[in-house]
């Protein structure tokens, strides 16, 4: 692990803005997504849910989201002062039901909800899933619902702009340039007042969210869960 850390303490190195926007140290930073820390999945709940995950879900572009997704809402409990454990399995687990509600996009986040709330995981948990999508056209209610939200559709804004993970463009990426990308790309759509609103109501600016966003797809999270085992 020390090994893993150093690599990601590096890599977070060079991204003051995202440092500075969340309020964090560097070595919080790194601590928040990869250190053992009260509150954080155990390995044991993390090593259920993922087992859970990998019985739906076997697209490794899929798993990648989704262990992205995990770790910003790390970053996010970290900064807003929810349940680390909750908020990160709620981030690993929000796409459990894909392959069942491909064809009813309205279900997503419904169906795994029901899957969730039977296999005993929180009502938290069950509340951020089921409310993550806004096809399914329910309300957010809690900060883990607001931060999960914010978490999966600033994900996909940055991979909206065409970025490649690695490479010397996402390496000098900025938040302003991903709005610039967006823009010109005619995917302001991405980036909308409903996400501006969601950050807000987590004490974020839109600008906050894709820094954080942009660090950790630049971090080895990004394709590995940090359990440290490929999707692939």
């Amino acid at each position: 692990m020390s090994t893993e850390l150093d690599s990601f303490a590096t890599t977070l190195a060079v991204q003051d803005v995202w440092g500075e926007a969340m309020g964090m140290t560097l070595a919080a930073l790194v601590f928040a997504l990869l250190g053992p820390a009260p509150g954080q999945a155990t390995d044991a709940a993390r090593a259920r849910a993922l087992n859970e995950l990998r019985a739906r879900v076997s697209e490794p572009e899929r798993l990648e989201h989704a262990f992205a997704v995990e770790a910003i809402m790390v970053a996010l409990a970290h900064r807003a002062g929810g349940d680390r454990q909750e908020w990160a399995l709620a981030g690993l687990l929000h796409d459990i039901d894909l392959a069942e509600t491909r064809a009813t996009p309205s279900q997503h986040g419904v169906v795994g909800a029901r899957l969730l709330a039977g296999l005993g995981f929180s009502d938290a948990i069950v509340h951020a899933v089921q409310t993550h999508d806004d096809a399914a056209g329910l309300p957010r209610t809690s900060p883990i619902a607001h931060a999960l939200y914010c978490a999966d559709r600033g994900y996909w804004a940055v991979r909206a702009t065409g970025l490649r993970f690695p490479s010397p463009e996402a390496s000098a990426a900025t938040p302003v340039s991903i709005v610039s990308a967006l823009e010109q790309k005619g995917a302001t759509d991405r980036i909308d007042a409903k996400l501006t609103a969601e950050c807000g109501r987590l004490g974020l600016t839109l600008e906050d969210l894709l820094g954080l966003c942009l660090g950790v797809l630049r971090s080895p999270l990004a394709e590995r869960g940090s359990d440290g085992h490929s999707s692939r």
